[in-house]
């Protein structure tokens, strides 16, 4: 099975990329559920190992935006298609 990318966030114009590295150490709690953050130099994706999945597309996004507000890292990021 093909893996499956969402984009949930996108990086703010001139934003730093320095707490990149803290983000993708969320990463362990996704990939139990087949879920990678992937971050490019534009974009913060999600890699799904199983497929399209609404409900799982869901949760990790909300889950995960939660957690990067917590610890302070979203500041360099938007929701994706916000401008």
């Amino acid at each position: 099975m093909a893996k499956y990318v969402v984009i949930i966030m996108t990086r703010k114009s001139n934003a730093a990329s320095s707490k990149d590295g803290e983000i993708k150490k969320l990463d362990k709690d996704y990939k139990k559920k087949g879920v990678e953050i992937k971050i490019t130099p534009n974009e913060l994706q999600l890699v799904f190992a199983n497929g399209p999945n609404k409900e799982v597309e869901d949760w990790t996004a909300k889950h995960l935006r939660k957690r990067m507000q917590e610890k302070g890292l979203v500041n360099d990021w938007r929701p994706a298609g916000e401008r």
